[in-house]
């Protein structure tokens, strides 16, 4: 995951250290929804979740569970 922190602790004086990635993978979105039995949708998917398919899923995908 290409997660990095923006802010960091260190000893009074001196600079915090840190890495950042510097080969970024593919996206991977993951999309999912919980109930009180658990999860009720889910879907995983290469690149990122725009409107359209962020709609697709609560149609295909949530909807038949309600």
């Amino acid at each position: 995951m290409a997660l990095t922190r923006l802010y960091a602790c260190s000893p009074k004086g001196q600079r915090a250290q840190g890495k950042k990635p510097q080969s970024r993978g593919k996206n991977v979105s993951i999309v999912s929804t919980l109930g009180l039995k658990g999860v009720l949708a889910q879907v995983s998917l290469l690149g990122t979740v725009d409107g359209l398919t962020f709609e697709a899923f609560i149609a295909r995908k949530l909807v038949p569970h309600l």
